[in-house]
């Protein structure tokens, strides 16, 4: 990933601002709200608003006689820019389907139907992805990716947090007060003027 550069997109005219709040799944298949002596702890957050459009490049160019020199000119296609579409499309789309399921099962119906809009915004040469706060462990790393492919190793990680709990792991999420998921942005591509 080193071939890999991305710039500092540019800045949005006007941010806006969420109340936010932590929900964490219960044992009983519902969610209750994070919060000390009976009260909800809410926090409040900077946020590019819904619908804005930033721009930023990207620079996947690579000069062939560096990939020979260190080895690996058999892997000029990670960085293609199909490649970055279809990864991000698909690690998207695996986040997607996860939080699908886990809003079915612990009966959020309202944040199940975000997330069903979200499947369908998804798109291989429009990719999802989720950026910045509340993104969590799924979005940030390959967690998910490990506990479907090899759920004996996620459970290794899963018991090597400092809180873990059999139910459910990662069982909080961050979402806004009107209960919209947090983070995510959707790509667009074009050619270099």
């Amino acid at each position: 990933m080193r071939f890999l550069q991305i710039s500092d997109s540019t800045v949005a005219k006007f941010p806006h601002v969420y109340d936010l709040k932590t929900i964490k799944a219960k044992p009983t298949g519902t969610f209750e709200d994070h919060g000390r002596n009976g009260r909800v702890i809410k926090t409040y957050v900077e946020t590019i608003g819904r619908k804005t459009s930033l721009k930023f490049s990207l620079n996947n160019t690579v000069n062939d006689d560096v990939l020979n020199r260190i080895g690996i000119e058999d892997k000029k296609y990670l960085i293609s820019l199909k490649n970055i579409k279809e990864s991000i499309y698909n690690f998207s789309n695996d986040i997607i389907d996860h939080e699908i399921e886990f809003y079915e099962e612990y009966d959020r119906p309202s944040i199940k139907k975000t997330y069903e809009k979200l499947s369908k915004w998804n798109k291989l040469d429009k990719p999802l992805i989720k950026l910045g706060s509340g993104s969590g462990l799924l979005a940030t790393s390959i967690a998910l990716k490990i506990k479907n492919e090899d759920i004996q190793r996620f459970e290794e990680i899963r018991q090597s947090f400092r809180r873990s709990y059999e139910y459910e792991f990662p069982k909080s999420r961050k979402i806004t007060s009107t209960d919209l998921p947090l983070g995510w942005v959707q790509l667009s591509f074009a050619e270099p003027k």
